[in-house]
């Protein structure tokens, strides 16, 4: 059944980027390829075997610790309670300690996420895996507006897509 599909997809969209990442998954059904590996083959003339030797994975580094935003945050608190003493001696709306506050507040968005923890720069594994996302979500979209639907569901069915991404073949089929 998942033969068929992707052979359906594969047939009409030969050119699409989504395409050639569902043929190299199909070819190593049920393994876990990395999204770093993919990128080697799809933009190299490697093998999956070739790209997996010849490419180290590092992960991300993290943009801050959290020793420096407790420093941050502790700076921050003292600048307000400066500003504020500043405002209610003096007339006006700014304080010299505005730029400051300002810089900091900008450093803290960017280090870290809404919830608190901080990033890690953008890896190469994230970026090879958000490019394969959108490209087989690229290629499903235009898929399902050309009447390929069920095709369309037993693909998604049988994809696990992340940083290792692997299309699931049950043992009966080939």
């Amino acid at each position: 059944m998942i033969n068929e599909a992707l052979k359906c997809i594969c047939q009409s969209y030969p050119q699409l980027e989504g395409t050639k990442i569902l043929k190299l998954l199909a070819d190593e059904s049920n393994r876990p390829i990395l999204s770093t590996v993919l990128e080697l083959v799809l933009t190299g003339k490697l093998s999956i075997k070739e790209a997996e030797l010849a490419y180290y994975h590092p992960l991300g580094i993290p943009l801050t610790d959290y020793r420096t935003l407790q420093e941050i945050r502790r700076r921050m608190r003292r600048l307000n309670a400066m500003k504020a003493q500043y405002l209610s001696s003096h007339a006006g709306e700014q304080s010299p300690y505005d730029a400051e506050l300002k810089a900091l507040i900008k450093y803290c968005k960017e280090c870290t996420k809404p919830s608190g923890a901080i990033k890690n720069s953008s890896d190469e594994l994230r970026k090879a895996y958000r490019r394969q996302y959108a490209a087989i979500r690229r290629l499903f979209a235009k898929a399902e507006a050309d009447g390929h639907q069920e095709a369309v569901a037993i693909v998604k069915r049988n994809l696990r897509l992340g940083y290792s991404s692997m299309i699931f073949r049950p043992e009966n089929s080939s």
